[in-house]
């Protein structure tokens, strides 16, 4: 796939590496629709934001997962030199908003949902009776908000201690 617009983000150029000297850039470029396009580009000059550019798109694996390598477009070389997406393997389509990292206390307050509705079903406080009191159960779980049905109670009452009751099993 070739890409072609400007460059509206370029990082510092990486020190020179392998044996042609090469400097690898995190750029984003514009294309002509709009649309942003992040990932890796190397050069022996390196690239400055505001440059119109066309390049070759090619999905990698890195370090930190997939990311898009570009590489310069000339329509002069052969094809063949050309470097092209493999057909099983589409580029990556640009990210709808900018990645972030994850909500850790979200995700803490998650698990800690997901363990005490698991140890309420093990106790039997909380009786699962279909489909749609397990979806309930999930969306509070993933959610922290589920709203109940009017006079519904999820929980069962702590049972009522009466003195001298003779059936306590200890």
């Amino acid at each position: 796939m070739i890409i072609t617009g400007t460059i509206t983000q370029a990082s510092q150029p990486s020190e020179p590496t392998g044996i042609h000297q090469v400097l690898y850039q995190d750029v984003i470029i514009a294309d002509q629709n709009g649309a942003e396009w992040p990932g890796r580009i190397g050069s022996k000059q390196g690239y400055q934001t505001n440059t119109p550019i066309s390049v070759t798109v090619e999905e990698k694996q890195g370090d930190n997962g997939l990311y898009n390598y570009f590489r310069k477009y000339n329509p002069q070389y052969p094809k063949g030199q050309q470097a092209a997406p493999q057909p099983s393997q589409a580029p990556r389509r640009p990210p709808q908003k900018p990645m972030s990292s994850p909500d850790w206390d979200a995700i803490a307050e998650g698990k800690v949902r997901h363990g005490l509705v698991c140890a309420a079903v093990q106790s039997l406080q909380i009786i699962i009776k279909g489909v749609r009191e397990l979806e309930y159960w999930k969306s509070y779980i993933v959610t922290g908000r589920a709203p109940l049905p009017p006079g519904k109670d999820p929980i069962k009452p702590d049972p009522e201690i009466v003195e001298g009751d003779d059936d306590i099993p200890y």
